[in-house]
């Protein structure tokens, strides 16, 4: 483990938007070790997807649906996510939301399906 290598003791480990599910996953994953707080911001965690005892998130359709908007028309599904960002269309800047599609757009479409759990 990373903060066991670098002998970090009582990090804060923070995850926005999917990165939260990946905080956890590690608190989870190592016990909590050499962690003392943990914050998440915009939480997607642990699901995206509803299933049995889970009832928030997309239908499997929804997620079918998102998968496949990966695979042929990822810049509109981007610039769609993108302008949810701030609460309300027209939130952020032409220049954020450029960069923040810039950002997604540099992701492997493979890793994006991968990351999501929706398959």
């Amino acid at each position: 483990m990373v903060l066991e290598k670098l002998k970090i003791e009582k990090a804060v480990l923070g995850g926005f938007s999917m990165g939260s599910a990946v905080t956890l996953h590690f608190v989870t994953k190592y016990k909590g070790a050499h962690i003392s707080k943990l914050a998440v911001f915009g939480a997607t965690g642990p699901s995206w997807k509803q299933r049995e005892g889970y009832p928030y998130g997309i239908i499997d359709q929804g997620a079918a649906d998102l998968i496949q908007q990966t695979k042929t028309s990822r810049q509109q599904l981007v610039a769609g996510f993108g302008k949810g960002f701030a609460g309300q269309e027209g939130g952020l800047s032409h220049e954020s939301l450029n960069w923040l599609e810039s950002i997604n757009l540099d992701a492997s479409p493979p890793v994006r399906i991968e990351s999501t759990g929706f398959d």
